[in-house]
């Protein structure tokens, strides 16, 4: 086991690392570099019979805020790799992540610059296989990236890529996930984007792929997206590009008992209004179908 901590010029808060392991057998190496750093950061991780390998690494500069990452793990034969890099934030970078009989890796990954809010990561896995890496880039943005995934019996990835610049919005993401066996990767582009992206998946028995894609320039409205999935087999897939948009794009899709795929594109340029598309699918044993 090994932890570092260095504390460098006119640090004048705390940096409590709390590690609790019981018939752990691998290494929790704990390194974080500060600099001009005013706040707290707080460091916890909690294992039960773990294998694997806990890896969390912080490296801020003129940091004034907290830096809070939480573990726990049970049953864990994997490795969770945490790491944040920080300039000129002023916020709090929470990350959590809870999981119960896990066997694969946690891979999170945030890279911020001149960030004045907040990035509060919430993972909750049970019975998960597979492999979770979020990665997100910021570089002057004053808002708030809220990622929240929860998953019971997966065995695939749930891949989420956030990179914004100048954004001056708030990004939420919220997956829920049941006895799902694909890949829900959500990709997220920005550029001086002054708005809201919310994107929000729920799956039931969902065995292939949901891919979402937004991609913004210039753009001051807001994108939201939501899709609710049970039983359903094939693959969702979302894509909206939006240069100098000013309006809002609401996407909404909704499926029961649904085996194929659905694809909606939406591509805009000097665009000032609303694109709202909402499909909902039903099939059931009377193979009923309802398509709006």
């Amino acid at each position: 086991m090994s932890l570092t901590a260095e504390k460098e010029l006119e640090f004048h808060g705390a940096i409590p690392i709390t590690t609790t392991t019981s018939e752990f057998h691998g290494a929790i190496p704990i390194t974080t570099t500060t600099s001009e750093l005013h706040g707290a950061i707080t460091i916890t991780t909690t294992t039960s019979e773990s294998h694997g390998a806990i890896t969390i690494i912080t490296t801020t500069s003129e940091l004034h805020g907290a830096i809070t990452i939480t573990t726990t793990t049970s049953e864990s034969h994997g490795a969770i790799t945490i790491t944040t890099t920080t300039s000129e934030i002023h916020g709090a970078t929470p990350i959590t992540i809870t999981t119960s009989e896990f066997h694969g890796a946690i891979t999170i990954t945030t890279t911020t610059s001149e960030f004045h809010g907040a990035t509060p990561i919430t993972t909750t896995t049970s019975e998960f296989h597979g492999a979770t890496p979020i990665t997100i880039t910021t570089s002057e943005s004053h808002g708030a990236i809220t990622i929240t995934t929860t998953t019971s019996e997966i065995h695939g990835a749930t891949p989420i890529t956030i990179t914004s610049s100048e954004f001056h919005g708030a990004i939420t993401i919220t997956t829920t996930t049941s006895e799902i066996h694909g890949a829900t990767p959500i990709t997220i582009t920005t550029s001086e984007f002054h708005g809201a992206i919310t994107i929000t998946t729920t799956t039931s028995e969902f065995h292939g792929a949901i891919t979402i894609t937004t991609t913004t320039s210039e753009s001051h409205g807001a994108i939201t997206i939501t899709t609710t999935t049970s039983e359903i087999h094939g693959a969702i897939t979302i894509t909206t590009t939006t240069s100098e948009f000013h309006g809002a794009i609401t996407i909404t899709t909704t499926n029961i008992e649904s085996h194929g795929a659905i694809t909606i594109t939406t591509t805009t340029t000097e665009s000032h209004g609303a694109i709202t598309i909402t499909t909902t699918t039903i099939t059931s044993a009377d193979r009923c179908y309802h398509l709006l």
